[in-house]
C-alpha cells in the first residue's frame, strides 16, 4: 500500500513518489488504480502531507508530477505545515524545478506525444 510505504518511510531513507498526474484544464489523465473511487483530489493532497510527514522524520523525499500552480501550492503548504525544506529553482528562483517532457496525456490510441510541463518537488528535514 502506497500511504504505508510512505508512513513507513524515516532518517536516512529516500523516497520517490510518482502518483498519477492532477488533472487540469479538461484534459485526460489516468487516475483510476482504486475502481471504486479513482485517485481523486483528497488522494493528491494525502500524497503531499505524508511526503512532507516522511521528510520531518528525516527521509527525503522526491515527488514528480504534471504542473500547475495549483500542485506546487500544495507541495508547499504541506511542506510548511510539517515544518520541512522544500527545494527551489536554480538561481533564487520562486518554485520547485520544472522540466519538459514529451508524453501521451490521452488514451487515444496513435495521438501524438505531446510537450508537458512537469513539477520536481524535492523534500528534506530541516537540518
Amino acid at each position: 500500500d502506497w500511504e504505508r510505504t510512505i508512513e513507513d518511510a524515516g532518517d536516512g531513507d529516500l523516497v520517490y513518489v510518482d502518483p498519477p498526474y492532477w488533472p487540469k484544464n479538461g484534459e485526460y489523465v489516468f487516475r483510476d488504480y482504486d475502481a471504486k473511487k479513482g485517485f481523486d483530489d483528497a488522494e493528491q493532497g494525502k500524497v503531499a502531507t505524508l511526503c512532507a510527514e516522511a521528510a520531518s522524520r528525516g527521509a527525503r523525499v522526491i515527488i514528480s508530477n504534471n504542473y500547475s500552480v495549483e500542485i506546487r501550492k500544495a507541495y508547499y503548504r504541506a511542506a510548511k505545515e510539517a515544518g520541512v525544506r522544500i527545494s527551489r529553482a536554480r538561481k533564487g528562483g520562486q518554485g520547485q524545478r520544472r522540466i519538459r517532457l514529451k508524453r501521451t496525456m490521452t488514451k487515444v490510441k496513435g495521438e501524438e506525444r505531446k510537450e508537458v510541463e512537469e513539477i520536481l518537488v524535492f523534500m528534506a528535514p530541516k537540518r
